[in-house]
């Protein structure tokens, strides 16, 4: 089946506005889910839709769940349960503390925030 890389905007607007283009494309192949497109997709749900963090994980989760939708699924997993726990840490903050778990490197930051997540750890 042919792999088939959305951006955000198919994204948003399937979530938001019930667009059908998304399933569409799936029913054509296999939807390719990138991290960065999540990221962006998470960010704007926040900052522009107004979404709660429990939303958007509920949201994003259904989405990387579905059948023909392609993603590393347990990071972005992992960095959307960080992201929904740690209402102190950005998307991105989330998204590279799940990063360094997954892969067992360290993280070198001056963002305080993220630094005492990675001292709890």
């Amino acid at each position: 089946m042919q792999k088939i890389l959305v951006d955000t905007n198919v994204l948003l607007r399937y979530l938001v506005d019930g667009d059908t283009l998304l399933e569409k494309i799936a029913d054509k192949g296999v939807v390719w889910l990138v991290e960065e497109v999540v990221i962006e997709l998470v960010f704007a749900l926040q900052e522009h839709y107004g979404q709660s963090r429990e939303k958007i994980f509920g949201w994003v989760v259904d989405l990387l769940m579905k059948p023909n939708c392609e993603s590393n699924r347990t990071l972005l997993f992992n960095t959307l349960a960080v992201y929904r726990d740690q209402t102190n840490l950005s998307i991105v903050d989330a998204y590279l503390f799940a990063l360094s778990e997954e892969n067992k490197v360290e993280l070198v930051t001056y963002d305080k925030k993220l630094k005492r997540k990675l001292i709890k750890q």
